[in-house]
């Protein structure tokens, strides 16, 4: 079973000294993602990596997985997404630092010395989430409109042109001009 991982740590210091974390975090503290989640019950799981790379970038590399509780945007039902990413951050102190990071590394700027640990966690979760999560389309109650595959679902009398009440009045108005 894995432990729960520490709310605040001090990244500079954690990969200087190359350390390990392995543990869980709980969605219900993640604010800012909870107006994307149906249900904010569960874990996440983290398995993280501090150190310094051979060109002496400080890093944070890690692994999360979860599931989330989301609604299907095709038929409006809860539904479970999995996720499972890969992330590598360089931890930098400026702007100008994060400008020359190799490419390999997105950048966390250090501005303070001890940082959240769950928010680092939300915010790759934030990253991750689809704008519109859906069931895999076999399994999705909702109708989903498949023009080439289903000739039924094609509308009988085409598009309705929203202007076709006017062109009628017209055609029934009869203007006389008077000299």
């Amino acid at each position: 079973m894995l432990r729960r991982l520490p709310e605040r740590i001090e990244p500079i210091r954690y990969a200087t000294m190359g350390r390990m974390l392995e543990g869980q975090v709980a969605l219900a503290g993640m604010h800012r993602l909870a107006p994307s989640l149906n249900s904010q019950t569960g874990l996440v799981n983290a398995e993280l990596i501090l150190g310094v790379d051979d060109s002496g970038v400080r890093y944070l590399r890690g692994t999360i997985s979860t599931e989330l509780g989301v609604v299907c945007q095709r038929c409006m039902q809860a539904m479970q997404l999995f996720v499972d990413t890969e992330f590598a951050l360089g931890l930098v102190t400026s702007r100008e630092q994060a400008d020359m990071l190799p490419e390999e590394y997105e950048p966390l700027i250090v501005d303070e010395q001890t940082m959240s640990l769950t928010e680092i966690i939300e915010d790759e979760l934030i990253l991750v989430m689809p704008i519109a999560p859906m069931h895999p389309v076999d399994e999705c109650t909702g109708r989903q409109m498949n023009y080439e595959n289903d000739p039924e679902a094609i509308p009988a009398e085409g598009p309705q042109n929203p202007f076709s009440v006017l062109k009628k009045l017209k055609s029934n108005r009869k203007i006389t001009v008077e000299e």
